[in-house]
């Protein structure tokens, strides 16, 4: 806000009630720095302590954008955009999702099927060493692949000693 300036000789008020059209057009011409000039008036009550007004001024902020959020949804532009996509969207979607389920649906469950015994079996083996029912199996495994490594010279992350032997 622009603080008033009561002795200021520059001013008039531009168009106002019965002013001719040309003159408000030059007025409007000759105006540097158009303002209007708002009066207004709070009533506060008597018992109105600062604490209970910063209380009242963020009520009224929240009460202020409520309305605005419904202003805004009930504009024209805002109902055409909350009904396509509030309403034409899902339902496009919709036939979409089930034109997709057609097609794939055989190959969607026989995926699934397959991924779902995969992370069973995997889960399986995961749990069953936890509780250390694998761990005969396990040092089976691992004194034959040491015995293999012993025989052969090879280790399965080693490629060297196995580009070696194809050279031999």
């Amino acid at each position: 806000p622009i603080p008033a300036q009561p002795d200021a000789t520059n001013v008039w008020l531009m168009c106002a009630h019965g002013t001719s059209r040309e003159l408000c057009d030059l007025q409007k011409s000759m105006c540097q720095f158009p303002v209007e000039m708002l009066d207004t008036q709070t009533f506060l009550p008597a018992s109105q302590t600062s604490e209970s007004d910063k209380y009242t001024k963020i009520y009224a902020s929240y009460v202020k954008t409520a309305l605005g959020v419904v202003d805004g949804l009930l504009s024209d532009k805002a109902i055409l955009v909350t009904c396509v996509n509030g309403l034409l969207v899902p339902i496009l979607l919709g036939f979409v999702w089930a034109l997709f389920l057609y097609i794939f649906a055989g190959f969607i469950v026989w995926l699934l099927l397959v991924i779902e015994v995969a992370c069973m079996i995997l889960l399986s083996v995961y749990l069953a060493t936890q509780a250390g029912w694998l761990d005969e199996a396990s040092d089976v495994i691992t004194s034959a692949y040491n015995d293999l490594q012993s025989y052969y010279n090879v280790s399965l992350f080693d490629t060297s000693a196995l580009y070696n032997v194809s050279q031999a």
